[in-house]
């Protein structure tokens, strides 16, 4: 009883201390480019804004791809472990990877028709720099360097911010502006310097099948699972302008809260539960409570956005793509389901190969639904698509978890805890819903943004992380 109110104490006061700066580290950029693709949005023609998206879908697609899992598999084991096979594989390993950026370097470069030849060679720089400055998170992050990684992370949101700015209130110029990115990337780069060399550990191991077999399948699932979260955009993109893929874009546009939020809690479980891998039962407390935090932000931003999008497209895109308005409303289903990061204990125990079918299954399974309901709705269809196969991964993944480590999937997911709290949250919103009628749109969003934020900052002084 002891050891477990102990490792129930544990977790939370980590997951108190190493959340904050990891998770603002990571969500200051990606609030900043929202930011800015609602200014550019705006200002820029359609042509323009869908070059800018599409730059930055090939660079999130592409940057997955090249970095092939390695963030994930310094995370997912301890420093001397890592170190071994590393150092025992060094050249292998490096032609390895420079084969594969290689590879997709010529299939990116061949395949791409909307940009010039100078502007694809400056996005394969600026993939080779994402690749750089990944890893130097990484290793601060698993170093325990989160004052280093914080500060870092700040400055170069503000200069992120900075050169976009300059770009918006002068003249828009694509090719000009991904250089300004490379400079500013190249010098953070550099942090790769200030990392903390690890212990010196003793380790010997002749598992490198094992090893190395982990590692590909942890690199196929996660190209596999880029691909499938943008599959949308990239089945769109070969059937669209990019004036009409710059509505598709807005209409499917994602809050990059969730994707920092699941990433910042992903990483956290996996270097807790790699820890402490021979506790299954700790692995089933610390995945249970991932859902109770996230949910007590995700659910209030799902009824928000229930309610208010029509008038937030009007307010925020001027009325400019309000065409959007119904691909956006299909897009926020997926919500609900941002609470968790859902294959952690098949990564930490090893089965990567029961990832990489839930991606492969949720990517025919979209294709399939794509095919058939985009000639009867639209890219409408092609967002629900997405919904729908999602959902039934998410099914897959908890179900081969609990059988993993011996336990219930009530074990794993708090079913009871999340549906009171759901429906709860909801009746809240629906009383606020007729409002709408009785203040102007601008005073409406206020009025329920703020009630959001403080529901949200509520809730979350009432967890156990928090006292």
């Amino acid at each position: 009883m002891k050891t477990a109110l102990y490792n129930t104490i544990s977790v939370k006061l980590n997951l108190k201390r190493n959340f904050i700066p990891i998770f603002i580290g990571r969500i200051l950029p990606l609030l900043i480019l929202t930011v800015i693709s609602i200014l550019y949005s705006r200002k820029i023609s359609y042509d323009e804004y869908g070059k800018f998206q599409t730059f930055y879908m090939y660079s999130n697609v592409l940057n997955i791809i090249t970095a092939f899992a390695m963030p994930s598999i310094i995370l997912a084991n301890r420093d001397f472990v890592f170190n071994f096979f590393l150092q025992r594989f060094k050249k292998k390993i490096a032609i390895c990877y420079l084969l594969l950026f290689v590879f997709v370097a010529g299939v990116f470069y061949f395949s791409e028709n909307n940009f010039s030849a100078s502007i694809k060679i400056s996005i394969l720089f600026f993939i080779f720099l994402q690749f750089i400055t990944t890893l130097a998170d990484t290793f601060l992050i698993k170093r325990n360097q989160l004052n280093l990684y914080f500060t870092a992370n700040f400055i170069y949101s503000i200069l992120f911010f900075g050169i976009h700015l300059y770009f918006y209130f002068y003249t828009f110029n694509l090719q000009n502006l991904i250089f300004c990115l490379l400079v500013l990337l190249a010098a953070k780069s550099l942090l790769l310097f200030f990392v903390k060399q690890s212990e010196t550990v003793e380790y010997h191991s002749t598992q490198f099948k094992i090893f190395f077999k982990n590692w590909l399948y942890l690199g196929i699932n996660e190209v596999v699972g880029v691909i499938a979260r943008w599959l949308d955009k990239i089945y769109v993109i070969f059937l669209l302008s990019a004036a009409n893929f710059a509505i598709f874009v807005n209409g499917t546009i994602e809050i990059p809260l969730f994707a920092v939020l699941i990433s910042t809690v992903e990483t956290f479980m996996l270097t807790k539960i790699s820890h402490n891998i021979a506790d299954k039962k700790t692995s089933a407390l610390i995945f249970k409570e991932g859902f109770k935090l996230l949910s007590y932000i995700s659910f209030p931003v799902f009824f928000m956005l229930l309610i208010v999008h029509k008038e937030a497209f009007s307010v925020i895109f001027n009325n400019k793509y309000n065409e959007s308005v119904p691909i956006f409303l299909i897009s926020i289903f997926i919500i609900p389901l941002r609470i968790n990061h859902y294959t952690v204990i098949l990564q930490c125990y090893n089965n990567t190969n029961k990832i990489l079918a839930g991606s492969v299954m949720d990517i025919l399974l979209a294709l399939l639904l794509m095919t058939l309901l985009y000639p009867a709705f639209g890219v409408a269809g092609v967002a629900l698509s997405i919904i729908v196969s999602t959902y039934l991964q998410v099914f897959y993944y908890m179900w081969h978890s609990a059988k993993l480590i011996n336990v219930n999937i009530t074990d794993l997911v708090p079913f009871t805890f999340l549906a009171k709290l759901f429906f709860s949250i909801g009746i809240l919103y629906l009383c606020f819903f007729f409002l709408k009628y009785y203040f102007s749109q601008i005073q409406f969003l206020v009025i329920v943004f703020v009630f959001t934020a403080i529901l949200i900052g509520f809730a979350l002084k009432k967890l156990p992380f928090y006292k």
